[in-house]
């Protein structure tokens, strides 16, 4: 089972010192966490993990040629190459 700290981290991740002298603020490992991710300043949060999302590809093979967070608006913007020539961008908000 994974252990909970209520402590506050006002650090970060430090993996070049020698543990035994890490600040009390700071950690030496995680994995799939966000550091004050939203309204949480100070907190540690888990990341959501993977969603499938329903959405109507055109014909043809699809591939996603990139990706990009657009932080203003908490999204993500995906570039898909189609080999019929339906290219498309396609933005993704988790929020709405």
């Amino acid at each position: 089972m994974q252990e909970v700290d209520g402590r506050l981290f006002s650090g970060g991740l430090d993996q070049d010192s020698d543990p035994t002298i890490v600040s009390l603020d700071d950690y030496i490992d995680a994995q799939d966490i966000y550091n004050g991710y939203g309204e949480n300043v100070g907190t540690i949060t888990f990341g959501k993990g993977t969603t499938a999302l329903n959405y109507a590809m055109p014909a043809g093979t699809n591939i996603c040629v990139g990706t990009c967070e657009a932080k203003q608006n908490a999204s993500a913007i995906f570039f898909f190459y189609n080999s019929n020539g339906n290219h498309q961008i396609i933005q993704y908000n988790s929020v709405n």
